[in-house]
């Protein structure tokens, strides 16, 4: 039984596409240009990530050291656009923009009727 466990375990990491978790190093020089030509194309560390076949997580910590080192040398990354927020957190942001527009309007229409 200890076996069959350790098996579908296995069989999951094989199954995981987005990255290898033991994938080979990734060159400074080899993140830069997936990173400057994503920059030129308008893109975002999804795309980055996508280039490198890496995460989004990996990404984001190869671009921190890469940044921290550059910095140094004082050169610094060009921003990449930001990913749209998707999800139940958009939704929620959705929401809370809604409610500050009600109360900011009621709030509105409570200072014109005592204005009246």
């Amino acid at each position: 039984m200890r076996n069959n466990r350790c098996s579908r375990k296995l069989f999951f990491l094989k199954g995981d596409t987005m990255s290898n978790p033991k994938a080979e190093q990734l060159s400074a020089m080899d993140f830069i240009n997936a990173y400057v030509k994503t920059h030129q194309t308008g893109g975002t560390i999804a795309d980055v990530a996508t280039m490198i076949n890496r995460t989004i997580g990996q990404t984001r910590s190869k671009r921190n050291s890469v940044s921290v080192e550059l910095k140094k040398r004082g050169v610094t990354l060009p921003q990449l656009n930001r990913m749209e927020t998707v999800g139940s957190s958009s939704l929620a942001y959705d929401e809370v923009a809604n409610l500050v527009k009600s109360y900011v309007n009621e709030d509105t229409l409570l200072a014109n009727l005592k204005d009246s």
